[in-house]
């Protein structure tokens, strides 16, 4: 910390990091020599911060980290698909023979074959749900792990909401404006 003409610089080594001016110091209601110690606390705080995140030891930590999720990332989602077939094949044996047409007298109306499709279908969408669920949650725990992309895994949840956003929003505009008559 160095006073100066300008106000009271934070300076490392030859370097001027900053100057504390006097509004600067009113805006903070404490002397500029005050607050340029406080200010350079700060900068000494995170410029530790940032080199000890980025040790050796930190990143092969989070690497290690990262390796054990995308295992049992494989293995939920290996234990998901063999659940989802234990399931298809149980309501298959179970009520398989029980489905039945949906029809009026002679008219068919649904055929049983497309009702087991569609519960089938259902059983499969759940489970794809439940994929991108474990995927997106791994993809960000992995992400948390390492200091350069910890800003990416926070703006994850737009990055994966705003293609959904965009879909909804041009299929909203597309849809025929309906008028309620009182």
């Amino acid at each position: 910390v160095e006073d100066t003409e300008l106000g009271v610089a934070i300076v490392a080594g030859d370097q001027r990091l900053m100057i504390v001016t006097d509004e600067d110091a009113s805006s903070e209601g404490a002397a500029r020599p005050a607050v340029a110690r406080v200010y350079r606390q700060v900068i000494a705080d995170a410029i530790t911060e940032y080199r000890a995140a980025r040790t050796p030891e930190r990143l092969t930590h989070g690497l290690t980290v990262a390796v054990a999720t995308m295992v049992a990332l494989l293995t939920v989602l290996v234990a998901l698909l063999y659940v989802v077939r234990a399931l298809d094949r149980m309501l298959t044996r179970r009520l398989g023979g029980r489905v039945r047409d949906v029809g009026i007298q002679s008219l068919q109306i649904i055929s049983a074959r497309r009702i087991w499709g569609v519960v089938r279908f259902m059983i499969r969408a759940l489970a794809a749900l439940a994929a991108l669920g474990v995927v997106y949650f791994c993809t960000w725990f992995v992400l948390t792990q390492f200091p350069g992309t910890r800003a990416t895994a926070g703006r994850l949840g737009s990055l994966a909401l705003q293609p959904l956003h965009a879909l909804g929003t041009a299929a909203l505009s597309g849809a025929p404006r309906r008028s309620v008559i009182l």
